[in-house]
C-alpha cells in the first residue's frame, strides 16, 4: 500500500508540475526567443520545476521499492489527471475520442493495479549483471 500511495504522490507532484508551467507559460504569452529569460524566472515555471525535482526524488524512492514493470505503468495516472485538469481548469474543450483514451488508460491502470506490486525488486529483478569482455592490443577478444 505505501508504494502505491508513494507513485499517486509522485503523479500529484508531476501532473501540479505541468499544470505551473501552463500556468506560467499562458501569463507570460507562451515562450519565444523574446521573453526566455522571463519565462525561466517566472515563479509558476520555477515552482513547477521544483515540484519535479521532489518528484524525482520519491520516484527514486519508488524505484528502490517496487518493480519497474509495476511502477512505471501506474504512473500513467498522469495523463488522466492532466486531461481532467485541463478540462476543468483552463476550460479546454475535450473531443470524445480523447475522453475514450482517458478510460482506456483508467483500465490499464486498473488492470496494472490488480497485481501486488514486489515490495523488494532486488529479490526478483535487480541491476541486470554486466559483462566485460577485454580485448588485446591486436582488437582480438583475450579468453
Amino acid at each position: 500500500m505505501k508504494t502505491i500511495l508513494l507513485i499517486v504522490f509522485n503523479v500529484v507532484l508531476l501532473t501540479s508540475g505541468q499544470i505551473l508551467w501552463k500556468i506560467g507559460l499562458t501569463r507570460e504569452g507562451g515562450l519565444s526567443l523574446d521573453n526566455m529569460l522571463r519565462v525561466a524566472l517566472s515563479p509558476f515555471i520555477l515552482a513547477g520545476l521544483a515540484l519535479y525535482v521532489v518528484a524525482t526524488v520519491v520516484w527514486f524512492v519508488v524505484l528502490s521499492r517496487a518493480e519497474l514493470s509495476y511502477a512505471y505503468p501506474m504512473q500513467s495516472m498522469a495523463y488522466i489527471i492532466g486531461v481532467v485538469a485541463a478540462w476543468l481548469l483552463f476550460k479546454e474543450t475535450i473531443p470524445t475520442i480523447r475522453w475514450i483514451g482517458v478510460l482506456v488508460i483508467i483500465a490499464g491502470v486498473v488492470l496494472v493495479s490488480y497485481s501486488k506490486p514486489n515490495d523488494n525488486p532486488q529479490v526478483s529483478g535487480g541491476a541486470p549483471e554486466v559483462h566485460r569482455t577485454e580485448v588485446n592490443v591486436k582488437g582480438e577478444p583475450d579468453d
